[in-house]
């Protein structure tokens, strides 16, 4: 086998030089090789021989990457045979550990008034620089005032079993501590937060109910926050309340934390609570946040069995600021050497969208694959997937998540998207400054010396003589993520609670772990937690159906069944987590 391998691999080679030396044989003024731009300007109408070579090429190139393809799967696929994958602990994905009984009783009713009544507060929070003391706006200082209040008096059952502290700017962020019986135990913590994103101008007639409504219809509650997410709030307070109502009394001391400026940020909210737990030195045995959630149609096209996404950590979030020089001068003779800031600032954006940094497959990623391959529809993608750690496959599959999409392309390398361009002073005037901004997403294993030193390689490559790139402070930063362990018992006690409470068609769940690439407030206690953080909201979205767009988008909603059934969820997680583990 090894020598049929290393076969491949030599005749994979020599094709490859063949195609390259093939490209090299053909003339300058070949008008098929021509730049798009001069076919198009000279030859509007290429001869034929251009297309029968260029149909050459590219069935040259698809029957190498067939041949690539093949040799690389016949290498995964033997030095599989050698390499058994990681296996998994705790309850396997596969196994139905049987459905618990998620039982309200007339609280179902009552939850869902209570949830609505939360929703019809406005409670946006602001960045604009007038609002930089709170981050909210004064006309909306009502609206969280009157919310704080309407917590209190609704949610009663909780409330009365837990310590209540309002910390933060404004006092506006809820920390909430419910005593174990156990002081020896490390307490957990369980994130969400009542701020909402804005409702854009001009689209509030595109919803079919008031995006502050709170109205029930076709099964749905409508607002904006039913899914980002006050769904949690609500949530949790009812899972507490279901338990303090029982008389339940936790070991371990469970704190909830609420934030109110997440949307924007949470350096007022969160942030400024963790700095209050971790003076007290406060550290937590695991966090729960917002984060993942279930796909009813699975993840296409590795599964179509319905799965939870449980984050096991999220991509840092960093800017960088790149500023441009330049000699400047009047506009009626720019330089032709290239040097004024147009052209820097285009050769820069050219290097960067075509050398984005590399891919790769490492954890959390990896346990995904791991947790998804027995689901696979095929039996060739069951052992891919189930291999993904062994060399060759973990770079293919890393490739195939790029070319899947930008949502898959995220979860395996660093993003760059310039997201604020500023140069020049007046019409006449050749600028002599240019400031680029860069917000880059990366693994929590990178570090920003890593990013900066790719910034300044690409500023070398573009010729930006002079140019500088640093980190640009921003109120996203927060520290670190660590990446939980998904064969530790806190991920397992949660895959748990999802997989005893939730049916989709009479089946069960498959719980795998991944990468978020957004941030959440978890960011701010990533210093103050031993275990990590791990992300998930119980209700259920379909993707084919479109449901993604929903999120900080017109119409969104959530099914009122999934919020009885989430409650459910945050039960048995308090249950589960609040003992030894």
């Amino acid at each position: 086998a090894d020598a049929r391998i290393t076969s491949a691999l030599i005749s994979l080679s020599n094709t490859h030089r063949s195609v390259r030396a093939e490209r090299g044989k053909r003339a300058p003024t070949d008008s098929c090789a021509l730049p798009a731009l001069s076919a198009r300007i000279f030859l509007p109408h290429p001869p034929p021989c251009c297309h029968l070579r260029r149909k050459r090429r590219r069935l040259s190139m698809a029957l190498l990457r067939l041949a690539v393809f093949a040799a690389v799967l016949a290498a995964g696929m033997h030095l599989g045979l050698r390499q058994s994958a990681p296996a998994e602990t705790g309850i396997e994905a596969d196994r139905d550990p049987g459905e618990l009984t998620c039982e309200l009783g007339d609280v179902g009713p009552a939850a869902v008034d209570r949830f609505v009544g939360l929703l019809r507060f406005p409670t946006v929070s602001s960045l604009l620089p007038a609002h930089a003391d709170t981050h909210v706006a004064p006309e909306r200082a009502d609206s969280f005032a009157s919310m704080l209040e309407y917590l209190k008096g609704s949610y009663t059952d909780a409330y009365n079993v837990m310590e209540l502290e309002m910390v933060g700017a404004g006092s506006l962020t809820t920390l909430l501590t419910w005593r174990g019986s156990d002081p020896a135990l490390l307490p957990a913590l369980f994130i969400s937060h009542y701020d909402v994103v804005p409702v854009s101008n001009g689209t509030e007639g595109d919803w079919l109910h008031g995006p502050f409504s709170g109205a029930r219809a076709d099964g749905d509650i409508w607002a904006r926050g039913t899914l980002d997410i006050k769904f949690g709030v609500a949530g949790l307070l009812e899972a507490a309340g279901v338990l303090a109502r029982r008389g339940f009394r936790p070991q371990r001391t469970l704190c909830f934390a609420f934030g109110h400026d997440e949307e924007v940020g949470g350096s007022l909210g969160a942030a400024e609570a963790a700095k209050l737990l971790s003076s007290r030195g406060v550290e937590f045995e695991i966090i729960v946040d917002e984060g993942g959630l279930i796909f009813k149609d699975g993840v296409r096209p590795l599964t179509r069995t319905p799965v939870a996404l449980v984050g096991l950590s999220e991509k840092v979030y960093t800017t960088v600021e790149v500023n441009l020089t330049a000699k400047g001068g009047h506009s009626s003779m720019p330089p032709t050497d290239g040097s004024d800031i147009a052209s820097q600032t285009s050769r820069l954006l050219a290097y960067v969208a075509q050398h984005p940094l590399s891919a790769t497959l490492r954890e959390p990623m990896l346990s995904f694959f791991h947790a998804l391959a027995p689901h696979a529809p095929y039996a060739v993608m069951r052992a891919l997937m189930a291999h993904a750690h062994v060399w060759p496959l973990r770079q293919l599959l890393a490739k195939v998540f790029v070319a899947a999409g930008p949502q898959t392309a995220a979860t395996v390398r660093t993003t760059t998207a310039v997201t604020y361009i500023s140069a020049g002073v007046a019409d006449n005037v050749l600028p002599q400054s240019g400031v680029l901004r860069f917000n880059c997403r990366s693994h929590p294993y990178d570090s920003r010396d890593d990013l900066l030193a790719y910034f300044e390689s690409a500023l070398r490559a573009a010729k930006c003589s002079g140019a500088t790139a640093r980190v640009h402070e921003a109120t996203h930063f927060g520290q670190t993520p660590s990446v939980a362990d998904s064969g530790g018992p806190h991920f397992a006690a949660l895959k748990r609670a999802i997989q005893e409470t939730w049916r989709i068609d009479g089946k069960g769940v498959v719980v795998a772990p991944m990468l978020m690439t957004g941030g959440t407030d978890s960011k701010h206690y990533a210093g103050i937690t031993r275990n990590g953080v791990l992300r998930f909201v119980p209700y259920m979205l379909n993707s084919t159906a479109g449901d993604m767009a929903r999120i900080h988008g017109t119409n969104e909603r959530v099914a009122e069944a999934d919020f009885l059934r989430g409650i459910c969820t945050y039960t048995r997680i308090l249950e589960l987590m609040s003992g030894p583990m």
